[in-house]
């Protein structure tokens, strides 16, 4: 597995810094993907951020954005990446690989192609949406009625342009079309839905789309203007924490604490000491795994964290059974987690939970 599926994380980095609000000096533990989580953590000064990929390309990029905020300014940073434009981002790499490892220059000295393009949008995933927004703007709505429906500044006056202007025929058609399981399929590795509770996938993100467009503020979901203008928002909650301006200076300052390795979730938590994690952002990792790869990373979870860390994951449109002593294990927030997964502004997953690891020894 050598593609990047992920330049982006389509998961609200928001509510892991509200999870794990709180932990001083703390050591974390996350997916790499495309680092929006693992370097938006970075915020609460850690210690130790792991974040781990079996994808060499994940977390190749992971190293690379890392890298680039190391060496960049805020404006530099957003340029790289592909944010805004710019001519000379081959250039700026060869500044940015010294900090890499060969391994890491290796990879991307073969794809200086990406890097030309703007790596942020270089994922498969990037460019399947720029394609449904170019037929977005062709077919259904204009680029200007798009940026309208983003310029709403209450629920009302939002839910209002959706029924009244948004939501025709033509576009409930368009969505259920594109992200039906036999487009997916040609996007995503055949793992990610394997599992899949839901039938008819196009439903599905109709139904999660449509309350996402009712029911979460439209001026600061950057998901959105992601999949429909291809660009993030103004204002402090438009782009993912990461990449704002006044975050910088603190991430800068703790970017040591992030590594990275690339290994199965299973072999990565062997090289975490035994009771020495405060919190686990998981991503839907579960939804990806066979049975006998959850069980195994479950008892590492428990190994590896201390009584008291906090545990965060998500399902897609899986709902894969975790082993029975892991959710004994887990005093798990119902409260909470419905909580989030109301205010997840990536809108996407059926399911987010949150817990805290028992002592030793103690179960629900």
């Amino acid at each position: 597995m050598t593609n990047l599926y992920f330049a982006q994380v389509r998961e609200d980095p928001l509510i892991e810094l509200d999870y794990f609000s709180g932990i001083s000096n703390g050591r974390f533990f996350t997916i790499a993907s495309g680092g929006c989580t693992a370097l938006s953590l970075l915020l609460l000064k850690p210690a130790e951020i792991v974040a781990a990929d079996i994808n060499p390309a994940q977390e190749a990029l992971v190293a690379l954005k890392a890298a680039a905020v190391r060496r960049l300014g805020a404006v530099e940073l957003r340029n790289f990446l592909g944010i805004a434009p710019s001519g000379d981002r081959t250039d700026v790499y060869q500044e940015i690989r010294r900090d890499l490892s060969i391994e890491h220059c290796d990879f991307w000295d073969r794809h200086l192609d990406w890097i030309a393009g703007g790596i942020q949008y270089a994922g498969r995933t990037e460019r399947f949406y720029r394609v449904l927004s170019k037929i977005l703007r062709l077919t259904i709505h204009s680029e200007a009625c798009i940026r309208q429906f983003f310029h709403c500044r209450d629920m009302e006056s939002q839910r209002r342009f959706y029924k009244d202007t948004w939501c025709n025929f033509r576009w409930r058609t368009l969505t259920s079309a594109a992200l039906s399981r036999s487009v997916q399929a040609r996007v995503f590795p055949r793992v990610t839905f394997a599992q899949s509770d839901e039938r008819d996938l196009g439903d599905y993100f109709y139904r999660v789309t449509e309350r996402a467009f009712q029911d979460i503020p439209i001026w600061e979901n950057y998901f959105l203007s992601q999949i429909m203008l291809g660009e993030y928002l103004d204002g402090p909650r438009g782009a993912p924490p990461y990449l704002q301006a006044e975050n910088l200076d603190v991430l800068k300052s703790h970017i040591n604490a992030l590594r990275t390795l690339r290994k199965p979730l299973h072999e990565a938590f062997t090289e975490i000491p035994t009771g020495s994690l405060d919190g686990l952002a998981l991503s839907n990792v579960f939804d990806w795994q066979s049975e006998g790869d959850r069980e195994r990373t479950c008892r590492e979870i428990l190994r590896a964290a201390r009584p008291g860390a906090r545990v965060l994951y998500r399902n897609l449109v899986a709902s894969p059974s975790l082993p029975q002593f892991f959710i004994d294990q887990i005093q798990w927030d119902e409260s909470r987690s419905r909580e989030y997964q109301q205010m997840d502004r990536a809108f996407i997953y059926k399911r987010l939970k949150v817990g805290t690891v028992l002592k030793k020894g103690d179960s629900r």
